[in-house]
Protein backbone atom coordinates (compact mmCIF):
# COMPACT_ATOMS: atom_id res chain seq x y z
CA UNK A 1 0.00 0.00 0.00
CA UNK A 2 0.47 3.98 -0.34
CA UNK A 3 1.99 4.29 3.67
CA UNK A 4 4.35 0.55 3.11
CA UNK A 5 5.73 2.12 -0.17
CA UNK A 6 6.45 5.89 1.48
CA UNK A 7 8.47 3.81 4.44
CA UNK A 8 10.35 1.93 2.19
CA UNK A 9 11.40 4.81 0.19
CA UNK A 10 11.78 6.99 3.33
CA UNK A 11 13.90 3.93 4.75
CA UNK A 12 16.35 3.81 1.00
CA UNK A 13 16.91 8.00 2.28
CA UNK A 14 18.97 6.70 5.51
CA UNK A 15 22.34 6.08 4.36
CA UNK A 16 23.33 2.65 5.44
CA UNK A 17 25.91 3.59 7.74
CA UNK A 18 23.66 5.94 9.84
CA UNK A 19 21.01 2.96 10.24
CA UNK A 20 23.91 0.55 11.75
CA UNK A 21 25.64 3.55 13.97
CA UNK A 22 21.94 3.93 15.54
CA UNK A 23 20.02 6.14 13.54
CA UNK A 24 18.20 7.81 16.43
CA UNK A 25 22.04 8.48 18.44
CA UNK A 26 23.40 9.88 14.98
CA UNK A 27 20.19 12.07 14.31
CA UNK A 28 20.59 13.20 17.82
CA UNK A 29 24.47 13.77 17.73
CA UNK A 30 23.69 15.72 14.71
CA UNK A 31 20.98 18.03 16.21
CA UNK A 32 23.02 18.80 19.11
CA UNK A 33 26.15 19.90 17.06
CA UNK A 34 23.96 21.97 15.00
CA UNK A 35 22.24 23.65 17.96
CA UNK A 36 26.09 24.66 19.35
CA UNK A 37 27.10 26.09 16.04
CA UNK A 38 24.00 27.77 15.55
CA UNK A 39 24.07 29.79 19.08
CA UNK A 40 28.00 30.02 18.74
CA UNK A 41 29.26 33.42 18.30
CA UNK A 42 32.05 32.38 15.60
CA UNK A 43 34.03 35.58 15.91
CA UNK A 44 34.42 34.90 19.75
CA UNK A 45 35.00 31.14 19.45
CA UNK A 46 37.47 32.06 16.86
CA UNK A 47 39.42 35.10 18.69
CA UNK A 48 39.36 32.36 21.81
CA UNK A 49 41.05 29.42 19.60
CA UNK A 50 43.54 31.81 18.46
CA UNK A 51 44.64 32.61 22.22
CA UNK A 52 44.83 29.30 23.57
CA UNK A 53 41.82 29.37 25.56
CA UNK A 54 39.56 27.74 22.97
CA UNK A 55 38.31 24.67 25.51
CA UNK A 56 37.50 27.25 28.60
CA UNK A 57 35.68 28.96 25.78
CA UNK A 58 33.60 26.52 24.60
CA UNK A 59 33.63 24.29 28.12
CA UNK A 60 31.85 27.60 29.44
CA UNK A 61 29.58 28.11 26.08
CA UNK A 62 28.00 25.25 26.12
CA UNK A 63 27.59 25.24 29.99
CA UNK A 64 25.39 28.19 29.77
CA UNK A 65 23.53 26.96 26.78
CA UNK A 66 22.65 23.93 29.13
CA UNK A 67 22.18 25.90 32.48
CA UNK A 68 19.55 28.08 30.26
CA UNK A 69 18.46 25.19 28.78
CA UNK A 70 18.95 25.82 25.21
CA UNK A 71 20.08 22.05 25.00
CA UNK A 72 19.79 19.11 27.86
CA UNK A 73 22.52 17.51 29.71
CA UNK A 74 22.33 14.52 26.94
CA UNK A 75 22.70 17.01 24.14
CA UNK A 76 25.61 18.65 25.86
CA UNK A 77 27.32 15.12 26.46
CA UNK A 78 26.64 14.49 22.49
CA UNK A 79 28.66 18.13 21.98
CA UNK A 80 31.94 17.52 20.09
CA UNK A 81 34.19 20.78 21.45
CA UNK A 82 37.41 18.86 19.45
CA UNK A 83 35.21 18.96 16.31
CA UNK A 84 34.09 22.49 16.93
CA UNK A 85 37.85 23.68 17.69
CA UNK A 86 38.80 21.57 14.35
CA UNK A 87 36.11 23.51 12.66
CA UNK A 88 37.73 26.35 13.08
CA UNK A 89 41.57 25.42 12.13
CA UNK A 90 40.44 25.30 8.49
CA UNK A 91 40.41 27.65 5.94
CA UNK A 92 36.07 27.46 6.20
CA UNK A 93 36.60 28.28 9.29
CA UNK A 94 38.67 31.44 9.64
CA UNK A 95 37.02 33.25 6.74
CA UNK A 96 33.90 32.19 8.19
CA UNK A 97 34.66 34.11 11.77
CA UNK A 98 36.06 37.23 9.70
CA UNK A 99 32.65 37.37 7.95
CA UNK A 100 31.30 36.94 11.20
CA UNK A 101 33.43 40.02 12.52
CA UNK A 102 32.47 42.24 9.90
CA UNK A 103 28.48 40.98 10.08
CA UNK A 104 28.57 39.18 6.92
CA UNK A 105 27.55 35.73 8.17
CA UNK A 106 23.83 34.22 8.42
CA UNK A 107 22.92 30.83 10.18
CA UNK A 108 20.42 28.87 10.23
CA UNK A 109 18.39 30.53 7.67
CA UNK A 110 15.08 29.36 6.31
CA UNK A 111 13.87 29.43 2.76
CA UNK A 112 10.89 28.91 0.53
CA UNK A 113 11.09 28.82 -2.98
CA UNK A 114 9.91 27.41 -6.33
CA UNK A 115 12.50 25.46 -8.05
CA UNK A 116 12.37 22.93 -10.78
CA UNK A 117 13.40 19.18 -9.96
CA UNK A 118 13.29 16.77 -12.51
CA UNK A 119 11.73 18.64 -15.33
CA UNK A 120 8.63 19.84 -12.22
CA UNK A 121 8.29 23.03 -10.51
CA UNK A 122 8.29 22.04 -6.61
CA UNK A 123 7.92 24.34 -3.22
CA UNK A 124 11.52 23.74 -1.91
CA UNK A 125 11.68 24.46 1.68
CA UNK A 126 14.75 24.07 3.88
CA UNK A 127 17.04 25.28 6.39
CA UNK A 128 20.67 26.25 5.54
CA UNK A 129 23.42 26.04 8.45
CA UNK A 130 25.42 28.83 7.30
CA UNK A 131 26.32 31.18 4.70
CA UNK A 132 28.65 34.28 4.67
CA UNK A 133 29.31 36.74 2.01
CA UNK A 134 32.66 37.98 1.13
CA UNK A 135 33.81 40.57 -1.82
CA UNK A 136 33.32 38.57 -4.89
CA UNK A 137 30.37 36.48 -3.83
CA UNK A 138 28.60 33.99 -1.21
CA UNK A 139 29.78 30.73 0.33
CA UNK A 140 27.12 28.42 1.53
CA UNK A 141 28.03 25.64 4.10
CA UNK A 142 26.37 22.93 5.52
CA UNK A 143 27.76 20.73 8.79
CA UNK A 144 27.40 17.12 8.71
CA UNK A 145 28.11 14.60 11.76
CA UNK A 146 28.50 11.28 9.24
CA UNK A 147 31.30 8.68 10.55
CA UNK A 148 34.03 8.69 8.08
CA UNK A 149 36.11 5.60 7.00
CA UNK A 150 38.30 6.33 4.19
CA UNK A 151 38.57 2.59 4.25
CA UNK A 152 35.23 1.68 3.62
CA UNK A 153 33.64 3.30 0.01
CA UNK A 154 30.37 3.49 1.45
CA UNK A 155 31.66 5.45 4.34
CA UNK A 156 34.17 7.42 2.82
CA UNK A 157 34.12 11.58 2.23
CA UNK A 158 33.36 10.72 -1.49
CA UNK A 159 30.27 9.22 -0.72
CA UNK A 160 28.49 11.84 1.65
CA UNK A 161 29.33 14.76 -0.87
CA UNK A 162 27.53 12.08 -3.37
CA UNK A 163 24.92 11.56 -0.63
CA UNK A 164 23.97 15.36 -0.45
CA UNK A 165 25.77 16.58 -3.37
CA UNK A 166 21.69 17.39 -4.77
CA UNK A 167 20.81 18.54 -1.27
CA UNK A 168 23.14 21.58 -1.58
CA UNK A 169 22.92 22.43 -4.99
CA UNK A 170 19.05 22.90 -4.46
CA UNK A 171 20.11 25.55 -1.39
CA UNK A 172 22.50 27.11 -3.94
CA UNK A 173 19.30 27.63 -5.79
CA UNK A 174 17.59 28.83 -3.44
CA UNK A 175 19.87 31.59 -2.16
CA UNK A 176 20.63 32.68 -5.17
CA UNK A 177 16.79 33.64 -5.64
CA UNK A 178 16.67 34.94 -2.24
CA UNK A 179 19.35 37.00 -2.35
CA UNK A 180 20.44 37.83 -6.02
CA UNK A 181 23.88 37.47 -5.68
CA UNK A 182 25.90 34.16 -6.78
CA UNK A 183 26.82 31.89 -4.63
CA UNK A 184 30.46 31.41 -5.60
CA UNK A 185 31.48 28.17 -3.56
CA UNK A 186 29.81 25.37 -1.02
CA UNK A 187 31.12 23.25 1.33
CA UNK A 188 30.32 20.34 3.47
CA UNK A 189 31.89 20.47 6.56
CA UNK A 190 32.56 16.95 7.78
CA UNK A 191 32.85 17.25 11.52
CA UNK A 192 34.06 13.55 11.77
CA UNK A 193 36.53 13.99 9.76
CA UNK A 194 37.83 17.51 11.03
CA UNK A 195 37.69 18.62 7.17
CA UNK A 196 35.75 20.81 4.83
CA UNK A 197 35.18 20.01 1.53
CA UNK A 198 34.14 21.62 -1.64
CA UNK A 199 31.42 20.25 -3.46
Amino acid sequence: NAGEAFEEKTALNIPAFAAEDGYEEAASRGTAMHTAMEHLDFAEAYDSIQSGNGMEYLDKFIGEMTDRGVISAEQESLISKDNILKFFGTELGRRAAEASKAKRLRKEAPFNVMSRVDGVEVMVQGVIDCYFEEDDGLVLFDYKTNYIDRRDPNRSIEKIKDIYRGQLELYKDALEQITGKKVKEVYLHLFGAGESVKI
